[in-house]
């Protein structure tokens, strides 16, 4: 997206950052949408540093990543040790997409898993990855990257769970005591 004249204001700006391909696109967005589907939660800043930095430096796939996923701990715990395909399906469809599964998508995921086409890691990728995903998300995806790149932290629950639209954000975070960047009422020399 081009920034024109018109964009006087710091969140018209942000905005339109947040809308470029370049971020609209980013590793790290999976990151979030992992955490979000495998364990129902917000990353943590390590986890969240970790795990970008892993997949920004080619350390790590995002297949390998999910694997770690999958095989934590917190996994079992959330899903049991042994879910059945039936309970995998069913809570990729509420965790990931927030609705129940239609009764055809079901089967077909269902029936994929039954004759190992797929691993829980490649249905949990599937999921995520997915274009619904990635658009209902995005909010959450957003609202994380943002809080981590201009406050160097992760939302807390009530920070989360009031964030709106972008524009509206930028306005409430570079307010915030923890913001770490430039004021933005300050013009910069270039």
């Amino acid at each position: 997206n081009y920034v024109g004249d018109d964009a006087s204001k710091l969140g018209d700006v942000v905005t339109a950052f947040m809308n470029s391909s370049e971020i609209a696109n980013r590793e790290e967005s999976a990151i979030s949408r992992l955490y979000a589907s495998v364990f129902g939660r917000l990353p943590d800043k390590e986890g969240y540093e970790y795990w970008s930095d892993a997949l920004q430096t080619d350390t790590l796939s995002l297949q390998q990543i999910a694997d770690f996923f999958v095989g934590s701990t917190e996994f079992v715990n959330r899903f049991g040790a042994n879910p059945s395909s039936f309970e995998l399906v069913n809570n990729m469809y509420i965790n990931t997409l927030g609705r129940a599964p239609d009764v055809q998508g079901q089967m077909y995921w269902i029936d994929l898993l039954d004759r190992g086409i797929l691993s829980v890691r490649d249905l949990l990728l599937n999921f995520t990855q997915s274009p619904e995903a990635i658009e209902l998300m995005r909010p959450r995806v957003d609202t994380i990257y943002l809080h981590y790149k201009l406050l160097d932290r992760m939302p807390t629950a009530l920070e989360f769970a009031s964030s709106t639209d972008v524009y509206a954000m930028t306005s409430s975070l570079v307010s915030n005591s923890d913001y770490v960047g430039p004021n933005p009422d300050q013009p910069t020399s270039v």
